[in-house]
């Protein structure tokens, strides 16, 4: 694909997400838990497929690196995550100043951003996309990731792992090249 059609595609999602997040803003912490559950079923039904996508695009990789690390290490990330997950959605109390705000509470909800990206680097392909898209899916978000051109076939991987997995409105993958990572980081 194209810088030029990877920008379209781009901004397609882009505009997807957005219309998305603003038909459901605050996703419930069940959403949240089912959403990022998916993620290690995800890569230890790919951990072969992993394995040759790495080894294809480092020449060669050791397996035991590659399951430790982008199969095993994500899907111990999501565990942990699903783990905290309620209390990090947790609303926090605060302490206010009775003297200005008499008998009033406070307290700090916190909520999704929106759409997030991710512009993952070559040295840990799947590890850092996959892992951040747990905190990232976890927080309520929508996700664009667009992995490192210098890793193709991992990131043809993932884009396939992520279509069948997660909605388009959800979570997608966009590959391409320089151009295609100035414009992500203009959006």
């Amino acid at each position: 694909m194209s810088d030029s059609a990877a920008i379209a595609q781009l901004e397609a999602a882009l505009a997807l997400q957005k219309a998305a997040f603003l038909k459901n803003q605050n996703p419930s912490v069940a959403e949240r838990k089912a959403n990022v559950g998916k993620i290690p079923g995800m890569v230890l039904a790919n951990r072969d497929a992993i394995r040759e996508a790495m080894a294809k695009d480092f020449g060669a990789h050791p397996t035991a690196a590659t399951d430790i690390i982008e199969v095993l290490g994500v899907a111990g990330r999501a565990a942990y995550v699903l783990s905290q997950i309620e209390k990090w959605t947790a609303v926090d109390s605060r302490e206010v100043d009775a003297n200005m705000y008499g008998t009033a509470t406070g307290e700090v909800r916190y909520q999704p951003k929106g759409v997030v990206g991710n512009i993952v680097p070559w040295n840990f392909p799947l590890d850092l996309s996959l892992g951040p898209l747990c905190e990232m899916l976890a927080a309520g978000n929508r996700v664009i990731i667009k992995p490192s051109e210098f890793t193709p076939a991992t990131g043809a991987l993932l884009a396939k792992m992520i279509g069948e997995t997660f909605p388009e409105d959800l979570v997608t993958v966009v590959n391409g090249g320089l151009d295609l990572s100035k414009r992500f980081t203009q959006l």
